[in-house]
């Protein structure tokens, strides 16, 4: 039998509606990169699957799905993305397990307002975030995409930092999450989709690289 040649799997999610959000760009974003054209040539240069999965702002659907994603998928990557209130993009550095006491789409909070995976208090991702800062900033700016990209270590108390802490949970070195303007912002969804696109290709390069370095370490054993 014919050894499987599969490309490991890369993981994109974006939210659904909420709110005053009928339409949310971080899904529309995650789609514009994911599919069609331009994520067959994004799966072609990566050499990776691309699977992508809206998430409803749900805890529950939080609770089982990251965890589900993660071990259907073994992905080589997870970046998932949100929308924020200002017109800046934020890469957020680590999330939090408590405090989440705000209703999602159901009325629903979490019990104890806490993340029910995980034990810590903070969790950061392991993946070198000034450098990616710069190497996503310096690709945004050869397809000459205008925007403002920052570093943050607050993603919030609502589903966006519950979902990260949740996927910070399986592999702390394999996810990340990018806030991005909302709909309401002056910043294009075409913009949007372009940082979606230079955090997860820069990313995946600095998991890569991470990985080869741990194969080399084990091989010398």
């Amino acid at each position: 039998m014919a050894q499987s040649c599969e490309r490991p799997a890369v993981i994109l999610t974006g939210f659904g509606p909420f709110g005053d959000h009928k339409t949310n760009d971080s899904w529309t974003s995650v789609c514009q990169v994911a599919q069609g054209d331009r994520g067959k040539e994004l799966e072609e240069r990566l050499n990776v699957r691309l699977i992508i999965q809206e998430m409803p702002v749900s805890y529950e659907f939080t609770d089982v799905t990251v965890p589900q994603l993660w071990t259907e998928h073994c992905p080589l990557f997870v970046l998932h993305v949100g929308i924020h209130k200002d017109d800046l993009f934020r890469i957020e550095t680590q999330s939090r397990r408590t405090n989440y006491d705000l209703d999602d789409v159901n009325g629903c909070k979490p019990t104890d307002f806490q993340c029910k995976a995980g034990q810590c208090d903070v969790l950061a991702t392991t993946l070198n975030v000034e450098k990616l800062l710069q190497d996503v900033k310096t690709y945004v700016a050869e397809r000459k995409t205008d925007v403002d990209i920052i570093l943050s270590d607050d993603p919030g108390n609502y589903l966006c930092g519950y979902t990260y802490y949740t996927s910070l949970c399986a592999d702390a070195g394999r996810a990340l999450f990018l806030h991005i303007p909302p709909p309401s912002s002056a910043v294009p969804v075409s913009s949007k989709a372009d940082v979606v696109e230079a955090v997860l290709v820069h990313s995946l390069q600095q998991v890569r690289t991470a990985c080869a370095a741990q194969a080399g370490v084990a091989s010398a054993v």
